[in-house]
C-alpha cells in the first residue's frame, strides 16, 4: 500500500501518531532518516552496529539540515 502512495520505506514509530492526528483532522507532515536496514527474512540476520547507525546519520547530516530548513521555509504555503 505505501508503495502505491509513493513511499520507498515504511517506519513504525510515526504511523500511529499520524493516523490518529488525521482522524482528528490535524494536518501532518513527517519525515524519517533511515539509518539502518531491518531484518525482513527470519532465516537471514543482518547485524548493524550502533557505530554504523551513527556514521550513516553523520553522512546524512548536511542533507537533512538543508531539507529541514527548506521545509520550514515552505511550511506557510503547504
Amino acid at each position: 500500500m505505501f508503495k502505491s502512495a509513493g513511499g520507498a520505506a515504511f517506519g513504525m514509530s510515526t504511523c500511529h501518531e499520524v493516523a490518529v492526528a488525521r482522524q482528528c483532522g490535524i494536518k501532518v507532515i513527517a519525515f524519517s532518516l533511515i539509518t539502518n536496514i531491518c531484518n525482513t527474512d527470519a532465516d537471514t540476520s543482518v547485524d548493524v552496529t550502533h557505530a554504523e547507525v551513527l556514521q550513516t546519520a553523520e553522512e546524512a547530516r548536511d542533507r537533512t539540515c538543508k531539507f529541514v530548513k527548506e521545509l520550514v521555509r515552505r511550511l506557510p504555503s503547504l
